[in-house]
């Protein structure tokens, strides 16, 4: 595989190129994390896995198309819980508290996802802190 012109292309045997239809922003900037602004990876760059995990899909719930704003919030807590049973409870809930001042200073756009984020921690840091953090996640059938 090689680059050109922003665009993937599959080199053939006669080393011609070969157009792939996968345009780069497709996989390093896809439209539901493009519409969060800033992108996530500003605020997970310098987590560990567990964390970032956790931080992508509170970011990115009910704004991926079609995907259930539900089944992203129990993503986050499966890792939240991992988390937890690694770290402890208190130093996740400072590393949450260490996101939510970050996305203050950097002041998300539009304005009402630094609110709807600032929630969605907040709510994370208080199942935390009663150990309901299973209460997002669906029981397996």
């Amino acid at each position: 595989m090689t680059f050109c012109d922003d665009i993937f292309y599959i080199a053939e045997k006669n080393d011609e190129c070969v157009v792939d239809n996968a345009h780069e922003n497709e996989v390093s900037h896809p439209s539901h994390y493009v519409a969060l602004n800033p992108e996530p990876i500003t605020f997970i760059r310098d987590k560990d896995y567990l964390t970032g995990s956790a931080l992508k899909y509170i970011f990115r719930a009910g704004h991926k198309g079609g995907a259930d704003e539900n089944v992203d919030m129990g993503k986050a807590a499966w890792y939240l819980r991992e988390l937890v049973n690694e770290q402890g409870g208190q130093t996740v809930i400072a590393i949450l508290r260490g996101v939510y001042w970050d996305i203050i200073d950097r002041q998300l756009a539009p304005a009402g996802r630094t609110r709807e984020v600032r929630d969605r921690l907040t709510e994370f840091m208080s199942a935390i802190s009663h150990d309901h953090l299973s209460d997002y996640i669906p029981e397996e059938k």
